[in-house]
């Protein structure tokens, strides 16, 4: 009777440290930072420092510790945040010339983005629409970002770096589905630069 109650014990108090360990666990996210245009000295900005919901988003110069351009990645939920207001999200939506603005975090579709091997930045749940400035072969500061099918003709616009790109790539490409994998894959494929 003793060794079995002693062995019980034991095993809750496993099963207690397990459940503190999973609590205690970090959320992955990925370090703040700037997205960039590649090849540009271009970042994604919020006018004025406006992190409130309807902002829509645009191309400022790059300076590397100003708010209005820090973001952070969630790997869990695809989210892409203001460092300062973690609570809005930035949203697109699957349309042709969908603004990309700040919204109150929901978990919706059109918050969820991924970042691709060829530097494309595209809403999770439609891979097809891709971030890029409102106006084709544009890159300047104070230009509207937008959601747009993807174009295959490596426009200057379409491409972005972040510092969680490479860690993306590297940790988050086994969480796909197989279906995601091979239409990112195709991507990355033909439109490469």
């Amino acid at each position: 009777m003793v060794r079995s109650a002693l062995f019980l014990s034991v095993r809750m108090a496993v099963v207690l440290l397990a459940v503190v360990a999973l609590v205690a666990l970090p959320a992955l996210a990925a370090p703040a930072g700037n997205i960039r245009m590649a090849g540009h000295e271009y970042c994604i900005s919020m006018p004025g420092a406006s992190m409130a919901a309807g902002t829509q988003l645009k191309l400022a110069s790059c300076i590397s510790t100003t708010t209005s351009q820090l973001f952070t990645f969630s790997f869990s939920d695809g989210s892409v945040r203001p460092q300062a207001a973690p609570a809005m999200c930035m949203q697109g939506a699957p349309e042709y010339g969908t603004f990309l603005t700040l919204q109150s975090c929901n978990g919706g579709a059109n918050q969820r983005f991924d970042f691709l091997q060829n530097g494309f930045m595209v809403l999770s749940s439609n891979p097809n629409y891709q971030v890029i400035t409102e106006s084709t072969r544009i890159v300047e500061a104070g230009v509207n970002l937008q959601m747009w099918l993807i174009v295959t003709s490596h426009t200057v616009n379409q491409h972005w770096q972040a510092p969680w790109t490479t860690e993306f790539r590297q940790t988050h490409a086994h969480t796909r589905t197989d279906a995601q994998r091979t239409a990112s894959d195709a991507r990355a494929h033909c439109c490469s630069c």
